[in-house]
């Protein structure tokens, strides 16, 4: 994922006291930042062609 600030955006227009209101949905999970249980696996796992490269026949 590539980000891009605004290039358009003049930060000195801005006072100490203006408010800024993100959208949640243009946040990513908490739960990404925190520390995981050890006994929760790791969601994922081999990922390609199943089994061995004559699982075909």
């Amino acid at each position: 994922m590539n980000w891009d600030p605004i290039k358009t955006l003049i930060t000195t227009s801005f006072t100490q006291a203006d408010k800024f209101f993100i959208d949640p949905d243009r946040l990513l999970s908490l739960a990404r930042f925190l520390p995981q249980p050890k006994g929760q696996a790791q969601s994922g796992g081999r990922g390609g062609m199943s089994g061995s490269i004559r699982s075909g026949r």
